[in-house]
């Protein structure tokens, strides 16, 4: 009977390492456009586009690095633990006693 658990463990830490890199392309955007607007503001004090960029940027950013990390972080040590297992049990079968 194949095991379900261990596969159930994998998919969780694959989701998150999924999870975790679409934190990291909003939290980079977030970057971009508030570097985009204050460009733009630079160059023309009331440009309304901008100030909308510059908002949407401040929302981008309230994802926070260390959040990104932690995530990162479970995923991985998800995904390596359920491998290690399945490694270990192929290596090393139980005892037929």
């Amino acid at each position: 009977m194949p095991r379900r658990s261990g596969s159930l463990v994998l998919y969780l830490g694959l989701g998150l390492l999924l999870l975790a890199l679409f934190l990291m392309v909003l939290r980079y955007l977030g970057v971009v456009f508030a570097t985009s607007a204050k460009a733009q503001l630079a160059l023309q004090a009331d440009n309304a586009e901008a100030l909308v960029l510059l908002h949407l940027a401040q929302i981008l950013n309230w994802v926070r690095w260390r959040w990104i990390a932690d995530i990162l972080a479970a995923g991985v040590l998800l995904t390596l633990w359920d491998s290690l297992q399945g490694l270990w049990s192929r290596l090393w079968p139980p005892r037929q006693d």
